[in-house]
């Protein structure tokens, strides 16, 4: 019986370790995007010099992004 208890303790430490991890690279992806994100260009913004963001487009004839 004691060994049950502790195979499981043991479960449960290694599946909380294993979500604390995947949390981190979460977090740390999620800083990346960020950083993507405040690189490109945002809504009626320029577009000639930089990308438009997500669900923009550029508006080759104004040079400005646009919603898609």
């Amino acid at each position: 019986m004691k060994i049950a208890i502790v195979v499981m303790l043991l479960f449960v430490a290694f599946s909380a370790v294993t979500l604390a991890e995947k949390s981190i690279e979460n977090a740390a992806l999620d800083l990346v995007e960020e950083k993507a994100r405040q690189r490109c260009a945002g809504p009626f913004k320029s577009c000639v010099s930089r990308k438009c963001c997500l669900d923009w487009k550029c508006n080759n004839e104004k040079g400005v992004c646009f919603p898609s």
